[in-house]
């Protein structure tokens, strides 16, 4: 049980960032004083940043372990 616990904690922090992206760039290009772009169009940039956000994460995610194991 604690395994799992531990694998559901540490897979949710490598998503929450990814997320959260998604949920802020859909609401201000959707909303009309910020963005004002269509619901679909808003959806679309809100995925490319998630993707975005997600690759980051993984580039800079091997690096610092290529950092650790170097210690």
């Amino acid at each position: 049980m604690l395994e799992f616990s531990a694998a559901t904690i540490q897979s949710i922090q490598l998503t929450v960032p990814i997320h959260v992206s998604f949920c802020l760039v859909l609401y201000l290009a959707a909303v009309p004083e910020i963005g004002g772009l269509t619901g679909l169009q808003a959806w679309g940039l809100a995925i490319a940043a998630s993707l975005l956000m997600g690759l980051l994460l993984e580039i800079f995610g091997q690096r610092l372990r290529r950092l650790a194991l170097a210690r």
